[in-house]
């Protein structure tokens, strides 16, 4: 649970999803269009969505990749919160923004997950936020359906995991309170995040999910995308590209 006093509400925090951060990004298409689907429901549910915009010498403030990309767009009364180092609290207003909010618990995404979005989980970590659910930004298949189940998931205190298919790496993972056990990241995370619960002594709720459970790092797993049921724009870009279906092995490893 959080550490701050009087703060009962839950924010979502969009960090650095703009033009030149995106570019190149795999499946850039993809991510933008998940994160859009956050910010939808965060704001179908009354959540408040802050917006956190980097500049430095390699991002100048004002140029056509400063901005935020055109697919995303604040809100008339949504906050945007201008920084210049990884972590979103540094020298920023972010903490006054929560503060004058009430929030205590956030829910963090953007672009760059090893990156400014792992520096501002940090940051809220050891300033007493609470709850703060991490996905990979390689998960073409996710649906507000399924972050909803995480979160009606979760208990009081105690840790929700959603395994990549093979059950080798955790693409999803929410923490109560959020520093209850250290973040892992890559292939072979599953399993020691489960045993870092277990000595927690702390309830650990493992759920199986085929679109957070997907994530794309390996040529058969995009065969493995094109093979699912959907209409995603990632799909569609596969279908276009001419991409064939799975080997029967890898699609029954996807189970």
């Amino acid at each position: 649970m959080t550490t701050l006093s009087d703060r009962p509400n839950t924010a979502l925090l969009v960090v650095d999803v703009q033009n030149g951060v995106v570019a190149d990004a795999h499946e850039r298409d993809a991510v933008v269009t998940n994160i859009a689907g956050l910010v939808e429901k965060a704001r179908q549910q009354d959540v408040l969505v802050v917006w956190v915009q980097h500049s430095d010498e390699g991002l100048s403030r004002g140029s056509d990749e400063w901005r935020i990309v055109a697919e995303l767009v604040p809100g008339a009364g949504e906050p945007l919160v201008e920084k210049h180092y990884g972590d979103s609290f540094e020298d920023t207003t972010l903490e006054s923004v929560l503060a004058d909010g009430a929030v205590g618990r956030l829910v963090v995404t953007g672009a760059e997950t090893d990156a400014c979005v792992r520096s501002t989980l940090h940051g809220a970590f050891v300033r007493g936020y609470d709850t703060t659910l991490v996905i990979p930004g390689d998960i073409p298949l996710i649906t507000s359906l399924e972050l909803a189940r995480v979160l009606d998931a979760a208990p009081d205190e105690g840790v929700v995991i959603v395994p990549a298919y093979d059950r080798r790496g955790s693409n999803c993972v929410l923490r109560r309170p959020a520093n209850l056990i250290p973040l892992r990241f890559g292939n072979d995370s599953f399993l020691p995040h489960c045993e870092a619960v277990r000595k927690t002594g702390k309830p650990l709720v493992i759920l199986e999910m085929p679109g957070i459970g997907l994530d794309i790092d390996q040529p058969h797993e995009l065969q493995m995308l094109y093979a699912r049921g959907g209409d995603t724009h990632a799909q569609r870009l596969l279908r276009a590209w001419g991409f064939s279906a799975p080997p029967t092995q890898a699609w029954e490893a996807a189970g």
